[in-house]
């Protein structure tokens, strides 16, 4: 798959987390068109994080989503791919948004870019839908696409 934006979707923060509800995968076909995959099945998301030699763009990924795969799934991440973090870039690369209040979450970066993100309570996430998980991992890879595409340009 070469680069992909990867989100995933949980029932907790990480020293509570039991469960994930699924992952969304952006990547790039053939004919070099973003397209979407997303599951719920803990065989098909173990697959994805245990190919090798692979570069993986998520947002808090590194403090929260692959801990949480880790743990939750059994396993380790290759030392061979590489996790690109785009809430440590964007603090790097847009430090006037702290200074302004606006924030570097995927919510403030959806508003910026006219996407906003799933909203779903905070006493929901134990008993969260499949499907409600699934179109909110989905929006959050659309927002961090053109996030990561926004500091690409930045950076080349």
């Amino acid at each position: 798959m070469g680069l992909t934006i990867c989100d995933i979707e949980a029932d907790g923060f990480l020293d509570v987390v039991t469960k994930i509800h699924c992952i969304s995968v952006y990547y790039q076909d053939e004919n070099k068109q973003w397209q979407i995959w997303t599951t719920s099945d803990y065989n098909q998301m173990r697959k994805y994080f245990q190919k090798e030699n692979q570069t993986i763009v998520m947002h808090y990924g590194v403090m929260y989503d692959i801990p949480v795969v880790e743990k939750i799934l059994g396993i380790k991440i290759p030392e061979s791919s590489e996790i690109i973090d785009t809430v440590a870039i964007s603090f790097a690369l847009y430090p006037e948004r702290t200074q302004m209040n606006i924030g570097h979450s995927l919510e403030s970066w959806g508003e910026d870019f006219g996407v906003p993100k799933v909203e779903i309570a905070d006493d929901a996430w134990k008993d969260l839908s499949v499907e409600k998980a699934i179109e909110r991992c989905e929006q959050d890879i659309r927002i961090n696409l053109r996030l990561w595409l926004k500091m690409w340009d930045y950076l080349i």
